[in-house]
């Protein structure tokens, strides 16, 4: 399920950051669309150093895994996702998708993680890209919640 987007133009969404699964470090990762409106994730920044894909990787592809996945999952599901071979880029992802809603911990396993809410998330995104086409001022989710109180 390797996705080659080499070739592909993309626009970033959202730019954010988020903790590692471990919380040893944290990660900025982007929100993206290509030219066809498909939603991607990648990771771009660690820091902690280390070794990890900025792959971009289309949503798509991540809920046809998890789709088959039946009961709580590990990172190690999404390895066949990534070119790379590096062992953090998996564990990246999810710490991504733990914080977009995409995956949430198992109730079930003490290591393990269930899906998340794909629809909310794609939702949200959806109104960003519709504000952004309107050219109104867009804020963060950061910005959202402080506002929010």
């Amino acid at each position: 399920m390797k996705n080659p987007t080499e070739k592909k133009d993309f626009h970033n969404l959202v730019v954010n950051q988020c903790p590692s699964v471990s919380g040893k470090s944290t990660l900025t990762y982007h929100v993206g669309i290509d030219e066809d409106k498909r939603l991607y994730l990648r990771v771009v920044d660690n820091s902690a150093g280390g070794l990890f894909s900025k792959e971009w990787i289309e949503l798509a592809e991540i809920e046809n895994i998890l789709g088959k996945i039946v009961g709580p999952f590990t990172s190690h599901a999404l390895r066949g996702l990534f070119q790379s071979k590096s062992n953090n880029t998996p564990a990246f992802l999810l710490a991504v998708m733990l914080k977009e809603g995409l995956a949430v911990r198992s109730k079930a396993s003490k290591r393990g993680y269930e899906r998340g809410d794909f629809e909310r998330f794609k939702t949200q995104i959806q109104a960003l890209i519709d504000a952004q086409s309107e050219g109104k001022p867009v804020k963060s989710a950061k910005a959202k919640k402080e506002a929010q109180g």
